[in-house]
């Protein structure tokens, strides 16, 4: 599994696929062949912008997170003593993950860009969960037995086990190193607890770790309630007493 999304120009919106895991930018919600009203006032707002690589939401980072810098070509990255990794980097934005070393703490970060150096304030807790959305706002949600990513379309059975993609569950056991992917097999686990809410129900967490392959990547496993009505049920997890974005996951009926 890989993700990819940049700004589309030509319709103002995020395009994505599976293919490598990187997700930013601005989002628009439909294709157009004109010039969007106001879009020049939307770009000059996003610019030089700080925000959750996961989700585009200005809440705080957590060791070990993705954050993606807006409107900046950003070469590099450092706050006091501490690097903060590029992972990506292009005009309309960059990606960047925290450093696992990081005291949580609010700090400023000093960016070199294409356009010069600049400062932001970033704000770090030992968590801050968020969960991969795209420009729809359609969860990163795969099935746990085929691997596959559930399509917006695809309701999930009631009972299934299914994977979770999300930033900012911070450190793991054992440690893992800044700005290299995690393992394929036997991947750390993250340290805290992790619950996760459908609607009002708890859901069982089987695992938490970082994602295989990725860096700034983690995996939530749960397993769903047996019995479970037809229809958008609304997803959180949370983590240390900080909730992540609430998401749509579609029911299908029991079989």
């Amino acid at each position: 599994l890989k993700l990819v999304a940049g700004i589309n120009e030509a319709a103002q919106k995020n395009d994505w696929e599976l293919e490598i895991p990187y997700l930013m930018g601005l989002i628009g919600t439909r294709s157009v062949s004109k010039t969007i009203p106001g879009i020049h006032e939307i770009k000059q707002k996003n610019r030089e912008r700080i925000v959750n690589g996961a989700d585009l939401s200005e809440r705080a980072a957590a060791p070990g997170s993705l954050i993606s810098v807006l409107g900046a070509n950003v070469s590099s990255a450092r706050s006091g003593n501490s690097l903060y990794p590029v992972l990506e980097s292009g005009d309309q934005a960059s990606q960047l993950q925290v450093p696992f070393e990081v005291v949580p703490g609010s700090f400023v970060i000093s960016l070199e860009t294409a356009a010069g150096r600049w400062s932001a304030p970033i704000s770090v807790k030992e968590a801050s969960p968020a969960i991969f959305v795209d420009s729809d706002g359609t969860p990163v949600i795969l099935d746990a037995a085929s691997g596959l990513v559930q399509d917006a379309g695809t309701p999930v059975m009631p009972g299934s086990l299914i994977q979770v993609l999300a930033t900012g569950l911070g450190r793991t056991d054992p440690e893992w190193p800044t700005n290299m992917a995690a393992p394929a097999e036997n991947s750390p686990k993250v340290r805290g607890s992790v619950a996760a809410w459908l609607d009002g129900t708890p859901v069982e967490v089987t695992r938490a770790t970082l994602a295989p392959g990725f860096i700034g990547y983690y995996v939530v496993e749960m397993r769903l309630p047996a019995v479970l009505n037809r229809g958008a049920r609304e997803l959180r997890i949370v983590m240390g007493g900080e909730e992540s974005n609430r998401v749509k996951l579609l029911i299908a009926s029991a079989q």
